[in-house]
Formats: structure tokens, sequence, C-alpha cells
């Protein structure tokens, strides 16, 4: 045993001093062949660290110029990025101010699935994210009657109304107060960005307003990119 430890001590010795006389060059390959799983271990570990303290302590987070939800259509997360980055060109916005973007929808048929989804877009209405809901003509009808929507005649004028209204581009539904028919959606079947991602196929897709008034001149304007043809 005393002969195999002294034996040890000695290839040790000899180990040290070879590693000594190396190159720079010839070290630095050593290290990176003994040690280079810990290496890019501890490197994938400080960008994590990194990424994190800049996501939650450094980066400015971007000022919602107007929110909206597409309920009902499957929008990837890649084509929802692009589709923001489209808005936000056509509206000319400033760095940190961006159009929001949320996309609601599963083809689960599971009731769990369903009910979480909705309370997700429940939670993001109810706390203003939200200035206006794109979605199927069933879909904007039902916003009406749990009051998610106003009258799109608390944003446009009565002219302008009418003029929609030629164009057959106008959705009524009933007023949940009164029963009344007014008009609350607005038809983006001619809509050139909506084409562009393939949105609404096979179905007419109306565009209604949340009522949040403070945010009326950035709604209209989102609006009006929607609306090009």
């Amino acid at each position: 045993l005393m002969r195999s430890s002294a034996a040890s001590d000695v290839y040790k010795r000899q180990i040290i001093m070879t590693f000594k006389d190396l190159s720079k060059k010839k070290k630095l390959e050593y290290i990176w062949d003994y040690y280079k799983l810990h290496i890019i271990g501890t490197i994938l570990a400080v960008l994590a660290l990194s990424s994190l303290i800049y996501t939650m302590f450094i980066r400015i987070p971007d000022t919602n110029f107007c929110g909206v939800a597409i309920y009902g259509q499957f929008l990837s997360a890649l084509n929802t990025d692009k589709m923001t980055a489209d808005l936000n060109k056509e509206l000319n916005l400033p760095e940190h101010t961006s159009v929001q973007l949320q996309n609601f929808y599963s083809d689960s048929t599971d009731v769990m699935v369903e009910a979480d989804l909705n309370q997700k877009f429940n939670t993001y209405v109810y706390a203003l994210e939200f200035h206006l809901l794109l979605s199927n003509a069933e879909n904007t009808k039902n916003f009406t009657q749990v009051e998610y929507t106003t009258p799109i005649t608390d944003y446009l004028s009565d002219e302008k109304v009418n003029e929609l209204r030629k164009k057959g581009l106008v959705l009524d539904a009933k007023d949940p107060e009164t029963g009344e028919l007014k008009p609350y959606g607005i038809s983006l079947k001619n809509s050139k960005i909506l084409k562009k991602y393939n949105l609404f196929q096979n179905d007419t897709p109306y565009i209604s307003f949340v009522p949040i008034v403070d945010n009326t001149e950035n709604t209209l304007k989102t609006l009006d990119i929607l609306m090009e043809e």
C-alpha cells in the first residue's frame, strides 16, 4: 500500500510538471478537453441568469398602444410576433410602444381546457388590456351580452357607420339592457393583414370595441390599419 501511494504521488507530480511545461496553446487544449462540459454548463448558466436579470430589472416594457384580442382563431407565436411588427410598422410606433396582440384559441374538447382559456380571456378584458376584440359573428354577439363591448357609434360618427352599413360591413346585436338592435361589429372580411396571416378563412371576422375611452385615438388608428384592403 505504501508503494502504491508513493507511486501515485510520483505520478501526480509528473502530471503537474508536465502541465507546467506545456505551451499556452497546449494548456488551453488540455483544459478544454477535460473540462469542456463544465465550461459550457457555466456559460449557459451565466447567459440564463443574465437574461432573467435583463427581463426582470433592466428591459423597459413596451407601452400598450392598443390591445387586440383574436378570439377563436389559431395564430402561432411566430406569426403573432410578425403581425405585431407589421402593425407597429404601419402605425410608425416609437421604440418601446407596441400593439399588443393576444390569441385565444383551443381545439381541445376538454371542458377544463376551454374553461381555463375563457378565464384567461376574461381576466385580460377586466384588466382593461384589450381595446379591440376580433372574432366571428357569433362570438361578437356574445361579447355584447356579457357587456364586454360597446356600440360602434360610441367611437364612430353616424355618417361613418351609415357608410359602413351601405357596404354591408356592420353587424347588429341586441343591447343587453334595452334589447334594441344596435351596431356592435365591423366586418374585416377584406382586411389585407388578416388575409396575409390566413385568419378567418372560413368565417367572416368582426371587430368590436371595448369601452376604454381614454385610448380612443390609438384604437381608431389601429382599426384603420386592420380595415385596410
